[in-house]
């Protein structure tokens, strides 16, 4: 009798203890959306020259299915060779919703030119 009643205290336990984690937010949760709105389309090519005045001249991916550099049809190895990469948090291809669509929508924008403003400047 004493046995059960400690393996039914454990298994008490263990559920618990199970039903009391919650799981972390994972890149791309609302909390990363405040990252996802600060990016401001009219400021990407100041930006970018801000990075260049910095010596940084990687230029941003947006996750979705795969890993995009919008604003350049080179190959992402090369890409990575040349320039380097900043992915920018909070894009996904698992949209959260409305508000999450537009801001990934935004982003990739923003990264478009900024990543042009990147590549014209080294190209000078």
């Amino acid at each position: 009798m004493r046995n059960m009643l400690i393996f039914v205290a454990v298994v008490n336990f263990i559920f618990l203890a199970a039903c009391s984690n919650t799981p972390p937010k994972m890149a791309g949760s609302k909390m990363d959306f405040a990252d996802l709105r600060k990016l401001k389309i009219e400021n990407a090519a100041a930006d970018a020259r801000n990075s260049i005045e910095s010596k940084d001249f990687r230029l941003l991916a947006v996750r979705g299915y795969v890993l995009e550099v919008p604003g350049t049809s080179e190959d992402i190895q090369n890409i990575k060779t040349t320039y380097g990469l900043k992915e920018i948090e909070g894009t996904s291809d698992a949209v959260e919703g409305p508000d999450h669509k537009l801001l990934i929508d935004n982003a990739r924008r923003y990264a478009e030119k900024y990543n042009q403003t990147i590549i014209a400047e080294a190209h000078r």
